[in-house]
């Protein structure tokens, strides 16, 4: 008797359900900093706790697994279940008998703290689980952080400033960002997270990077100027903070700016290259040189308003200074970028060897204008010991940069 074979479903619809729930429940992944790093949020006692969700998602997408701690006040707040669900951890509320709280894990926030907890962890009260994990993680000499959310008239009272200090001096950060609207706000979820990368990674070694686009003046209102959307820059910048790196930030025009950095803001190509000569480089381990810098500039610019019923207008160029040789990093990693027409395989590996030769280059990022775009940005990125590496995102080419800094060789 032959059988009739029927075709299996790919996905039961138990599965299939299992599968939503998991996309429902994913975060896209921007960067490794915190990749495999045990983070602890404590959720106190504020209306900033409704944050929380939203930050611990952005603590995801850089690759930390999250635990939460969420005391009484906050639970008047937030939920277990929305923490739960955030996280995709368990959220501890009270005391068990597995002791989690003489376990402290790789990094402490408290986000937000309260002005209550922030005094029971000054004086030492030990009397629900946040508070038990945070003298555990003072007495490991973990790395703890805390992000104060209230009222500027609780926030200035003698008292909870003594608070403060007392936290200060026993080793704990104390993240503040500008009152608003006369409270201390919580900051944007994204930016504190790059913040609390940054803490846990704090290297102590510094990073220039130029970017953006430079102009030079034609007459009074115009301007020749290379476009730039900053959306690259930004994100070298903001991985390489996450990294740990203090980073100094020279910026042309730009429609995206990074959310965070030393960010110096400069136009004009004058300014542009007075910066670049009088900087200190032996101050720098590295440097990653991607502005879009004019070749050429305005000779005879006007200082008034030229009509504009004029039939022609002709101008003059002359060549700018050359940057990219000024900076010489003393750490001897720098990175640059070639923005190219599309060629043969033997054409741009001869191009990018002269060009690293040329510059003293320990990476080169090569673009060809087609894999460019304001929704994508395709690269090769070739080293000076001739490896090479291909990154289809802004954020493979910024982790890959921040690798190369990262490398001690």
């Amino acid at each position: 008797m032959q059988m009739k074979r029927h075709k299996p479903s790919n996905l039961t619809q138990t599965s299939k359900e299992a599968l939503e729930r998991t996309r429902d429940q994913d975060v896209e992944q921007i960067s490794r900093s915190l990749q495999d790093v045990e983070v602890q949020v404590v959720i106190s006692g504020s209306i900033a706790a409704v944050q929380s969700i939203k930050f611990i998602r952005s603590l995801r997408r850089l690759g930390a697994n999250v635990h939460c701690l969420l005391t009484d006040g906050g639970q008047m707040f937030i939920t277990k279940t929305s923490l739960e669900w955030a996280s995709q951890n368990p959220v501890i509320t009270s005391f068990s008998g597995l002791s989690e709280h003489a376990l402290p894990k790789d990094l402490l926030l408290v986000a937000p703290a309260s002005g209550n907890f922030i005094a029971k962890a000054a004086t030492g009260i030990c009397d629900s689980p946040a508070t038990t994990f945070f003298a555990s993680y003072l007495g490991a000499k973990q790395k703890t952080m805390v992000i104060p959310t209230m009222h500027e008239n609780l926030y200035d009272s003698k008292i909870f400033q003594k608070n403060l200090k007392t936290l200060s001096t026993n080793g704990v950060y104390v993240y503040e960002e500008n009152s608003e609207e006369g409270r201390k706000k919580f900051p944007d979820p994204d930016r504190l997270a790059i913040e609390a990368s940054h803490f846990y990674h704090l290297n102590q070694k510094k990073i220039f990077i130029n970017m953006g686009g430079t102009q030079s003046k034609l007459d009074a209102v115009r301007f020749l100027g290379n476009t730039s959307s900053g959306r690259l820059g930004s994100s070298i910048t903001e991985e390489l903070y996450r990294r740990g790196y203090e980073v100094d930030v020279l910026m042309g025009s730009v429609t995206t700016e990074p959310k965070c950095g030393n960010i110096t803001r400069a136009l004009w190509i004058e300014d542009f290259t007075k910066y670049i000569e009088e900087a200190h480089w032996n101050d720098y381990d590295g440097a990653v040189c991607c502005g879009a810098i004019l070749d050429y500039k305005i000779s005879n610019p006007a200082n008034e308003k030229t009509s504009s019923g004029k039939d022609s207008w002709s101008i003059s160029l002359e060549p700018t200074k050359k940057l990219i040789p000024m900076i010489q990093p003393k750490g001897k990693k720098k990175v640059g970028f070639k923005l190219s027409e599309a060629m043969d395989e033997a054409s741009k590996q001869k191009l990018v060897k002269s060009y690293v030769d040329k510059y003293n280059l320990s990476q080169l990022v090569f673009n060809e204008i087609g894999d460019v775009s304001p929704t994508s940005h395709k690269a090769t990125i070739f080293t000076k010991d001739k490896e090479t590496k291909n990154a289809m995102n802004r954020s493979e080419i910024s982790q890959i940069i921040a690798d190369h800094m990262d490398d001690k060789n």
